[in-house]
């Protein structure tokens, strides 16, 4: 059996009075009206309906228009968006919301709730970062924040749609607009809305104080109405009205009385009429069709910012940048690479570093007649002369120096190491050095200045992209392949071809007879273990080298005809196919002598193969690998030249091919920002009549009535003898005017600004888009012209290098009175090359800036989704991989030692700032 009893049978059951309570207690529960949460949801369901209505061209068909921000979001607000808690505050002025000129506050802020953080505290849940990581009264985070690897463009360009503030603001500008048309609309519909307000009821009693009850009564009145206005200006209302008194005294009565009333008014001059009744709706509906339109133009220009326009805070820029610090970088090393070689070069053209030994009973100190196997080679005593000799071509370390002291405490012995490590320690201070060191002074300087700017726009651009900027982010440098113009492979095999190699060839240097027989006494198994170390390095170049040459030699022949198809200049592919043809032949040639190189090497290790081999034999067969190596040198370094070369031709930019007048064409009739200045103009025209609408007389036509009810005690008896219809017009002179004049007169001058102001902005429309034309040609032409400077600059410094490695030459130079010439054309090649390479950069950044620029500004770049340009080079990479992210360590100490570069956490472009970048030799104090 049901034992609940209908609601309204509890009421019947109840006393009188207990019912005027309960009744009471529901009609003051009603009285705060709905809650937050239904207006919240109306205004949106409204607004978001006005704004679909807005998305039917695909010029501006925005894919988002909620203002609910990412959950993966920095202020992406988790909380009860209606009641959210209250949100970390200064302590100062706090106080004042607790008590305020000694009065006590309201006592319930904080039932709210309170947050330790403006940001959204699960931001960072997915990098292991929790809102328990996170200061209760700093708000800052407790640990340090995870590192982003490799962060590609596709993923930066994710990044600043999901934290991007600016595009946060733009969605809520249009969520704003859109309000404003609701409520127009709002105004155009029938409203609860009667004669003198909105609708109500109210109760009043009256109590005699003398406590007498003969005039006590309670008094109630409600009204209710509707009302409309049209679009041509009339307006009707239709209101009910009814006003009750209960007395007390005299055993009680009641009186009603209602009053249902209706008016209908029409202007007819002031205010009247479809062009200004409508005129506010009009406007809201425009305003929410420009700034729909503004978000799709905010989101071109997004992108763009993201990628390349903004300069340097830019993907492509910090691109550039790391580019010009890989550039300034080279350059430094091969600035080192010069110092050392103009060093050795003039230490050949000094007399044999040595100090006076005398004999021991005219014969070989003993403690130097069995030379240590370190030292073999490079140190021998004279006994005719009775020096103590070290190699002039050979710098001498410190634990060179060492052993050398520990062969004997003999005085004299000691006095001539002192002496002979004193000549050998002693660079030659030449200007050529000199000059060398002082750029290479100035160029440290320049390195860490791009440097520290690098760090600083990469700061700049985590808070772009919504990022803390202390953040670890490295980038994605795959763009910068293509600008790799010498492979490491080839890099680090010239290194050891020339330089660690030779080290190798003067270990199985002969060393003295000292029966005096022959001139040097050579040992089989020394020159064979040079032979082997050689034989390895010519396989070695074969594969790394030559075969990697012979393939890009094969792409470029397969480039070479379309890139001729697309080089309008006569000069531009003169220059390109005079340059390839030149490095076919050269790669021929060079192969060619190669192969003769790899025949000498099988004759060596053939002859070096026979368990006797003549001393005088050794000596050739060691005089032969220096000289095959010395071609392997020349090979390695022509193929690095001619890898400059194509590598430079093998740089490509995305192809345009729209003429000027079709570009224009399309920006007038697709930019969006271009349609809504338009709009302005007539706006401001529609405005003009408006203020003239004002300067009319008013008159207005007005019909009303009413009914009254005949029984008191009935509020529903309306009776035809209690009615009354009144008619009337309403009339106002248009004399005091001038407030009106000077309002109608503005409009007049803001209508022709307003045409101005458009003439100005197509006329900057077409500026942009010939500028990004014009800045598209230039920098195409610019970079063939790099291509070729880089060239002749690979070729300069190849030249310099046959110079500083010819002996004779060289240290001719070295010791000429004509110093400081070759440390000129040292610095002048390799200015070229640094010039050159980052010229290269520059054009290919810039060319695609402008590519950017002319297509957002034709209003034709198509945005996707996901943010990105619907373009084959940015959509190149379809199945992008996720963003590496490395929680950094959350309890490890801090590790002593140098200071990492900001931004990276020194794992990036960064490094450490005290840590010295290469080992010069010191500049000495002049004799």
């Amino acid at each position: 059996m049901n034992t609940a009893l209908p609601f309204f049978h509890v009421l019947r059951m109840l006393s009188p009075r207990s019912r005027r309570w309960i009744t009471g207690a529901l009609l003051l529960a009603t009285l705060p009206g709905c809650s937050r949460q239904f207006w919240r949801r109306q205004a949106d369901m409204d607004v978001y309906e006005a704004e679909s209505q807005k998305l039917m061209d695909p010029r501006w068909a925005v894919p988002r228009v909620d203002i609910t921000p990412d959950q993966r979001s920095r202020f992406f607000d988790p909380y009860d968006p209606d009641k959210p808690p209250l949100p970390p505050d200064d302590p100062f002025a706090h106080q004042y919301m607790h008590c305020v000129d000694g009065w006590e506050g309201y006592k319930g802020w904080h039932g709210f709730g309170d947050t330790a953080t403006v940001e959204n505290p699960q931001w960072l849940a997915n990098f292991g970062i929790t809102p328990e990581m996170i200061d209760p009264v700093t708000g800052q985070y407790t640990a340090a924040l995870p590192a982003l690897k490799g962060l590609t463009l596709q993923q930066a360009v994710e990044l600043s749609l999901i934290h991007s503030r600016d595009y946060q603001t733009q969605l809520e500008n249009v969520y704003l607009a859109a309000l404003q048309v609701t409520f127009q609309r709002f105004q155009f519909g029938v409203r609860y809305l009667g004669t003198v307000g909105e609708p109500s009821a109210g109760l009043t009693t009256v109590v005699s104080p003398d406590g007498t009850t003969a005039n006590d009564r309670t008094i109630g009145s409600t009204r209710f109405g509707i009302s409309q206005v049209l679009p041509s200006g009339a307006q009707w209302i239709v209101e009910l009205s009814n006003n009750t008194i209960w007395l007390f005294g005299g055993g009680g009565s009641t009186n009603t009385a209602s009053l249902l009333a209706y008016q209908i008014t029409q202007p007819l001059f002031f205010g009247a009429g479809r062009k200004v009744v409508l005129e506010a709706l009009t406007q809201a509906e425009r305003n929410l069709l420009y700034v729909i339109r503004d978000l799709a133009r905010f989101r071109q220009q997004l992108f763009t910012d993201v990628v390349a326009t903004n300069g340097a805070i830019s993907y492509l820029g910090l691109l550039q940048s790391r580019q010009q610090i890989i550039n300034q970088e080279e350059n430094l090393r091969r600035l080192q690479q010069q110092v050392f070689k103009l060093q050795t070069n003039a230490e050949r053209g000094r007399i044999v570093p040595s100090a006076f030994l005398p004999a021991v009973n005219d014969a070989v100190p003993p403690y130097l007649q069995e030379i240590p196997e370190q030292l073999r080679g490079l140190l021998f005593y004279d006994l005719a002369a009775q020096r103590l000799r070290w190699r002039s071509e050979t710098t001498m370390t410190p634990e060179q120096s060492t052993a050398i002291r520990g062969l004997s405490d003999d005085e004299d012995f000691q006095l001539a190491v002192t002496d002979l490590v004193r000549q050998v320690r002693d660079p030659v201070n030449s200007l050529d050095v000199l000059q060398i060191l002082s750029q290479y002074n100035q160029q440290e300087n320049t390195l860490r200045n791009l440097e520290r700017n690098f760090q600083d726009n990469l700061d700049s651009y985590k808070i772009e992209l919504g990022l803390p900027p202390t953040i670890p982010v490295t980038l994605d440098v795959s763009l910068l392949d293509q600008f790799q113009l010498i492979a490491p492979q080839i890099l680090e095999l010239e290194n050891e071809v020339d330089q660690k190699f030779s080290a190798a060839w003067a270990s199985a240097a002969g060393v003295p007879d000292p029966n005096g027989v022959e001139s040097d006494l050579y040992d089989l198994e020394k020159v064979r273990s040079v032979a082997k170390q050689f034989d390895e390095l010519v396989k070695r170049v074969r594969v790394d080298v030559a075969s990697r040459l012979e393939s890009e030699v094969g792409t470029v022949a397969e480039m070479v005809p379309q890139r001729l198809q697309e080089l309008s200049d006569e000069d531009d592919r003169r220059r390109l196919q005079i340059d390839f043809d030149r490095d076919r032949r050269v790669f021929n040639f060079s192969v060619k002598d190669f192969e003769s190189i790899e025949s000498q090497v099988a004759e060596l290790e053939e002859q070096l193969a026979l368990s006797r081999v003549e001393n005088s034999a050794l000596q050739a067969a060691h005089i032969r690998i220096k000289e095959a190596q010395e071609s392997l040198v020349r090979f390695v370094r022509t193929m690095t030249v001619l890898e400059v070369g194509l590598r430079a031709e093998m740089i490509r930019v995305n192809a345009f091919d729209m003429i000027e007048e079709r570009c224009l064409e399309l920006a007038l009739q697709n930019r969006v920002d271009l349609m809504n200045a338009r709009g302005d103009v007539m706006d401001s025209r529609r405005l003009v009549e408006i203020a003239a609408n004002r300067l009319q007389a008013a008159l207005a036509l007005t019909a009303e009535g009413d009914f009254g009810t005949s029984n008191s005690r009935n509020p529903l008896s309306f009776d035809e003898d209690n009615a009354e219809f009144r008619f009337g017009v309403q009339f106002r002179a248009p004399l005091d005017q001038i407030a009106e004049r000077n309002a109608y007169r503005t409009s007049l001058i803001n209508y022709q600004r307003a045409r101005r102001s458009y003439m100005l902005f197509e006329d900057q429309v077409k500026q942009q888009v010939r500028r990004a034309l014009r800045g598209m040609i230039v920098q195409e032409k610019n970079l063939e012209t790099a291509r070729g400077a880089v060239r002749r600059a690979a070729l300069q410094y190849d030249a310099l290098n046959e110079q500083t490695d010819d002996p004779a030459r060289a240290a001719q130079a070295a010791n000429s009175t004509t110093g400081g010439l070759q440390g000129n054309n040292v610095l002048t090649a390799l200015n070229s090359i640094l010039n050159a390479q980052n010229q290269l950069i520059s054009s290919w950044v810039d060319y695609e800036r402008n590519r950017l620029n002319i297509y957002r500004d034709m209003g034709i770049m198509d945005i996707g989704p996901d943010g990105l340009w619907n373009d084959p080079f940015y959509r190149s990479s379809p199945n992008d991989p996720a963003l590496e992210v490395t929680p950094n360590p959350l309890s490890l100490p801090t590790p002593a030692g140098p200071r990492p570069d900001p931004g990276d956490d020194g794992s990036g472009f960064g490094r450490s700032i005290d840590a010295p970048r290469l080992d010069l030799p010191e500049v000495p104090e002049p004799r």
